[in-house]
C-alpha cells in the first residue's frame, strides 16, 4: 500500500510467509492428552500461542477468558509459550493449562487439541501463529489489525474483533463454541485457507515471479 501511494504500482509481487501443513495438521488432535492435563471431552479449549509479553495484548486474552467463564462452565484456557509475563498470567488464570515453550509434535498436538484460537495481538506483521492454528483446523478469533486481517475472513474461518474490545472477543468465541456446525465449517475453511500457504505453493509462486521478472 505504501509503495502504491508513492506511485509504484506495477511489477509488484508478494512473497508470502508459509506454513508446514503436514506438521500443523488436525490429525494431531489427541483426546487422551487433553484428558491427561485435566480437560473434559465437553470442554471448549481456548488457546493462545506466543511469547508471553504484555505487548501481545495478553490482558485482553485474560479478560476475555474470565468473561466467558462467567456464562460458560465448559470454557478452559490453554497458554502455549514462555516469557516474562508467564508468572503473572498463571496467577491471573489459575485454571488454565500452561505448556511452557514447546516445539515439534508437542506444539502441533497443543494446537490441534484446542477448539478455538484466540489471538488479540494487534502488532503482528503477518501472524505465523494464526496461520499455524488455521492449518491445525482451528477457528480463529483475532484482532482486526494488520497481519491477522490478511488471514482471517470474518464469519468464514473465524472472526475479526476490534482490538482490545473484550466484549466483542467474548461474543465471537461464544458464537463458535455454542454452534457445532459453525465450528466444523470454520475448521474446514481455516484448514483450506492454510493449504494455500503451504511452502510448496508459496515458493512455487516465488519461482514463477522470478521467471516472470
Amino acid at each position: 500500500d505504501e509503495l502504491n501511494e508513492e506511485g509504484i504500482d506495477e511489477g509488484i509481487r508478494m512473497w508470502a510467509r508459509g506454513v508446514d501443513t503436514n506438521q500443523f495438521n488436525p490429525d494431531f488432535r489427541d483426546m487422551e492428552w487433553r484428558r491427561s492435563i485435566g480437560y473434559d471431552d465437553t470442554d471448549k479449549v481456548v488457546t493462545f500461542v506466543s511469547r508471553l509479553v504484555w505487548e501481545k495484548n495478553l490482558q485482553t486474552f485474560v479478560d476475555t477468558v474470565q468473561k466467558l467463564k462467567e456464562t460458560h462452565d465448559n470454557i478452559r484456557a490453554m497458554v502455549v509459550g514462555d516469557g516474562p509475563a508467564k508468572k503473572e498470567l498463571e496467577h491471573m488464570l489459575p485454571d488454565a493449562h500452561f505448556t511452557g515453550f514447546i516445539t515439534g509434535d508437542a506444539l502441533s498436538r497443543a494446537y490441534a487439541s484446542s477448539d478455538v484460537f484466540l489471538f488479540p495481538s494487534e502488532t503482528e506483521t503477518f501472524g505465523n501463529v494464526t496461520l499455524e492454528a488455521m492449518s491445525s483446523g482451528l477457528p480463529c478469533v483475532v484482532a482486526d489489525a494488520t497481519g491477522s486481517r490478511s488471514l482471517v475472513e470474518s464469519g468464514v474461518n473465524g472472526f475479526l474483533a476490534p482490538p482490545r474490545d473484550t466484549n466483542a472477543f467474548a461474543e465471537c468465541v461464544s458464537d463458535i463454541t455454542e454452534n457445532e456446525k459453525l465450528t466444523k465449517d470454520m475448521s474446514k475453511a481455516a484448514r483450506q485457507k492454510a493449504l494455500a500457504y503451504s511452502w510448496e505453493n508459496v515458493n512455487g509462486k516465488l519461482l514463477e515471479n522470478y521467471q516472470e521478472a
